[in-house]
């Protein structure tokens, strides 16, 4: 069973390396923590159409020139992994919009 202070070091731990754009070396142990985390996500996900869940935390580029709507990149319930994701988007899609929401609530937005 996952210990939530160990799951909580991994979390700081990541978000830490998205935020600095380092690498991260895992343990086995740390390994397979976020792998049983990440399954577990994906299990939970797995249960529901997740199209009909307004509480899922969404990623999305914000298109700006209306022609479209906004692109999803990721879909999860857990805010802590919603976060991570977001960092990464933001580094990964440079110089687009990048928006964190649940539902049609933004929780973050940013363009760099």
């Amino acid at each position: 069973m996952m210990r939530v202070d160990e799951l909580e070091r991994l979390i700081a731990a990541l978000e830490k390396c998205a935020e600095s754009g380092e690498p991260l070396r895992l343990s086995r142990s740390s390994t397979e923590l976020l792998y049983s985390a990440l399954s577990a996500d994906l299990a939970g996900a797995g249960q529901f159409d997740p199209r009909d869940r307004a509480d899922l935390f969404q990623i999305v580029i914000v298109h700006n020139d209306n022609t479209k709507g906004d692109t999803i990149l990721a879909r999860t319930l857990n805010i802590a992994i919603a976060k991570a994701m977001f960092a990464a988007s933001v580094k990964q899609y440079h110089g687009r919009t990048i928006r964190l929401r649940q539902g049609d609530y933004t929780i973050d937005e940013k363009s760099s």
